[in-house]
């Protein structure tokens, strides 16, 4: 499952926390018995479930894009696609470490 999937990388990065790793990833998918889901794991061992992520560098400028459509969770699937290359055009073009 995806939270298995998520714990599972969780523990490893957590155990290997002295190894001045840079991680933050987003792991999500589809379980029959769970519904979509999404995690976000960093280097710590640090996992959060939630709803909607941005990550990197240029996360902030995603995520600008991202909040104006103020958590809607009945858009198409046309409708998320486009939202999501827009917030990464807008985050490849205002950070110069993104893309």
């Amino acid at each position: 499952s995806v939270a298995r999937a998520s714990r599972i990388l969780s523990n490893v990065l957590y155990q290997n926390r002295g190894l001045d790793l840079s991680v933050g990833t987003m792991i999500m998918g589809y379980h029959h018995l769970d519904g979509f889901s999404i995690y976000y794991v960093d280097n710590t061992g640090v996992r959060i479930k939630g709803d909607m992520f941005a990550v990197g560098s240029g996360s902030t400028f995603a995520q600008g894009i991202l909040d104006t459509e103020e958590r809607r969770f009945d858009m198409s699937e046309e409708e998320a696609v486009a939202l999501g290359i827009r917030a990464i055009r807008h985050a490849t073009l205002r950070d110069a470490m993104s893309g």
